[in-house]
């Protein structure tokens, strides 16, 4: 029982992360966005 549970925080942890990064990619692809708009 001990593993699953290890395995459950590994799995909570990795999915934080990929949540994060992907906020900051949709942080980084607006700005993108916004910098092009106004270099135009």
């Amino acid at each position: 029982m001990e593993m699953v549970k290890n395995e459950n925080q590994d799995l909570k942890k990795a999915l934080e992360k990929l949540n994060h990064d992907t906020l900051s990619l949709i942080k980084a692809f607006k700005l993108v966005k916004e910098k092009k708009s106004l270099l135009k």
